[in-house]
């Protein structure tokens, strides 16, 4: 039996609307960055696997700020507003 239409995976509540083929292409790109900065991490030669992964570590901590700064988008905006009030 074959498979039916493609059903896209739900999107998680975020506090904000972000288009979901917008959403789907930063997380692809987030996972794009990871594995290949693991990918550059592995194949390093021993005396450069210590700056690959920093790259790496880098990377999730790119992505990992990038998701909360996304959950926390209203709370962002209202502290920018609040600074160029006064």
């Amino acid at each position: 039996m074959l498979p039916g239409p493609f059903q896209a995976p739900s999107l998680p509540g975020l506090p904000t609307y972000i288009p979901p083929l917008l959403f789907w292409l930063l997380v692809l790109a987030a996972a794009v960055a990871i594995l290949i900065s693991l990918y550059r991490f592995f194949v390093a030669e021993p005396s450069e696997r210590v700056n690959a992964f920093l790259v790496f570590f880098v990377v999730i901590l790119v992505v990992f700020f990038g998701y909360l700064a996304l959950m926390n988008g209203p709370e962002i905006a209202a502290w920018f507003r609040r600074l160029t009030i006064r």
